[in-house]
């Protein structure tokens, strides 16, 4: 099932968490919960326990976020790169330089919108 990016949450939790003294993100969506670091990445988890945050993804954003930040799915990049799906796949499994993705949630993965626009597929043999 593809990811419906219009139901992602992100929340920035300002105060150490889980071993993350910087604090760290919370993604949302459907019935899972994760938190990464800063950024993405060391996903595990989560449970909510009115710990404080800030939206920065999603519809509980009602400012601009404290960190700029935006999302895509697999199908985004490959619309966004004018690559097809097996063009993106070959590239996800043998670029070094394709970013991982900041969580992996049940339906699929989902990546930072500015890795993304940063990154350059090199040539394909």
């Amino acid at each position: 099932m593809a990811i419906d990016l219009s139901q992602v949450q992100v929340c920035v939790l300002f105060d150490p968490v889980e071993g993350r003294p910087g604090g760290a993100w919370w993604f949302r969506y459907g019935r899972d919960s994760f938190i990464t670091d800063k950024g993405g990445g060391n996903q595990a988890p989560f449970a909510h326990k009115g710990e404080a945050c800030q939206p920065i993804y999603g519809s509980a954003r009602t400012a601009a976020p404290l960190e700029p930040f935006d999302l895509m799915t697999y199908a985004d990049i490959a619309t966004a790169k004018n690559l097809s799906t097996s063009a993106l796949d070959s590239f996800a499994n043998t670029d070094p330089g394709f970013p991982p993705p900041v969580v992996r949630f049940r339906d699929g993965p989902v990546w930072s919108k500015e890795a993304i626009s940063r990154w350059v597929p090199t040539a394909q043999d």
